[in-house]
């Protein structure tokens, strides 16, 4: 048995706590964002879009619902937290097929006397300045 709680923003940290005295905090299984409009400002800052979802379980041990197989056999590196969560895979979190170089990225950053370039040389960064650099060239990312 699972239980979806959807709620906004400004319970949502309350709403926790005493779920968790409630379900168990054993049980807890995630909090969802869920986007609920799509544009505009809804106050002075910044849009408030969405609420919250948390997701609890009766009894997280028991419950088949997050009992899947992953067919994926990239699936094969161990931890010292393997017992807890299992196999984990490794993935390459930049998309670099979708990089392009853009030189308003390419810019030296200097920190306590020292200048850093993007890439590392200084020679390489002149060169790119000049239009010679390659299709993801320095760029910090």
């Amino acid at each position: 048995m699972l239980i979806f709680i959807s709620i906004d923003d400004n319970e949502q940290a309350y709403l926790k706590v005493l779920s968790d005295e409630i379900f168990g905090e054993e049980n807890f299984v995630g909090v969802f964002p869920r986007i609920t409009k799509r544009g505009g400002k809804s106050n002075d800052y910044f849009a408030q879009n969405h609420d919250y979802v948390l997701l609890y379980a009766k009894n997280i041990d028991s419950s088949e619902f997050f009992r899947l197989l992953h067919n994926d056999d990239k699936f094969n590196n161990k931890d010292e937290f393997f017992e807890e969560r299992g196999y984990y895979k490794l993935n390459q979190t930049l998309d670099y097929n979708s990089l392009g170089y853009v030189k308003s990225l390419d810019y030296p950053i200097e920190i306590d006397g020292k200048t850093y370039y993007p890439g590392g040389l200084l020679e390489a960064y002149r060169k790119r300045q000049f239009g010679d650099h390659r299709r993801a060239d320095g760029a910090w990312r």
